[in-house]
């Protein structure tokens, strides 16, 4: 009999503490989300709830002094000693690096994109411009195709031309993994998703500065990557437009309200500093043409992005 209420204590103590934790569980989702701290990890030890968000320090030793009962010296203790006091997403996020060629020597493209495959980028981006929607004129699929036997990354075509609909099928046919086109340049967007994913191929969306997001919301859920340009497109080496980071901010918050999971795409200005700013707002990829490829050591370039 002893034995069998001793049994049955610990199974009503380990329902109870279940119940605890689902509950905590449910206050984080509850507050923090809505709050827009969409990246956390829960870890249970010692029945304490640790959270770290994409926030500044202060603001994650506040949060964890003030909700799950540790003093401020241990908050920041282990809030640093997860990823150097930034929050430990690589379970939920790992920033990938796309090298754009816009920045290579187009004597040797193919030696180039081999730097930046062998330096441990993941994607490789491709700047098609036609000298109409951007002042600037690059490359064609005839290229691309060239280019697709230098490397087995995931290439990123990002079309910066009027009419899109008219390259999808021969960049796709070029070997292109994700197709990327603007809104702006886009009459039925809809139907150039559906075209891109008929194909095979990942579909993009992608956003000049001076654009607001409410133009992209309806296809969140239908699109797998969603640009955002932040310097005005056409030429490499621009500075980055800092006003862009909210700007992420606000795209995450409305692809994780819409629970779509297309990534978040950077592309202009990036180097460690900006690279920074825009990954703590929640950039999942982010795109460098002359940071990378203006570098003496392009490996040690790329991983000082992430």
């Amino acid at each position: 009999l002893i034995i069998i209420s001793i049994i049955a204590v610990l199974i009503i103590t380990t329902i109870c503490k279940n119940a605890i934790l689902d509950s905590k569980k449910e206050f984080i989702k509850e507050h923090y989300i809505e709050d827009g701290f969409k990246d956390f990890i829960l870890k249970d030890k010692k029945n304490v709830i640790k959270i770290f968000v994409y926030s500044s320090m202060e603001d994650k030793v506040k949060r964890a002094t003030k909700f799950y009962g540790l003093d401020e010296k241990t908050a920041n203790k282990e809030i640093k000693r997860i990823n150097g006091g930034r929050a430990m997403a690589d379970n939920i996020r790992k920033i990938k690096v796309a090298p754009s060629i816009l920045s290579a020597d187009f004597a040797a493209l193919g030696r180039d994109v081999k730097k930046v495959d062998d330096g441990g980028a993941e994607y490789i981006h491709i700047d098609v411009m036609d000298g109409s929607f951007v002042p600037n004129i690059t490359i064609g699929s005839d290229v691309v195709k060239s280019l697709r036997k230098e490397s087995k990354k995931v290439f990123d075509v990002h079309l910066m031309v009027n009419h899109p609909e008219t390259q999808i099928e021969a960049f796709a046919a070029a070997g292109a993994d994700i197709i990327t086109f603007h809104i702006e340049a886009a009459v039925h967007a809809h139907r150039i998703v559906q075209a891109i994913h008929a194909l095979g191929k990942k579909a993009g969306v992608s956003l000049n500065p001076a654009t607001p997001l409410s133009t992209v919301e309806e296809l969140i859920n239908d699109v797998d990557l969603i640009l955002i340009m932040t310097v005005n497109p056409g030429y490499g080496g621009q500075k980055f437009i800092p006003s862009m980071v909210d700007k992420v901010k606000r795209l995450r918050e409305m692809i994780d309200k819409k629970g779509g999971h297309a990534e978040i795409e950077i592309d202009g200005g990036i180097k460690p500093d900006t690279a920074n700013l825009v990954k703590e707002a929640g950039a999942d990829v982010l795109v460098a043409g002359s940071y990378i490829y203006g570098a003496d050591d392009i490996p040690a370039a790329i991983k000082s992005l992430r």
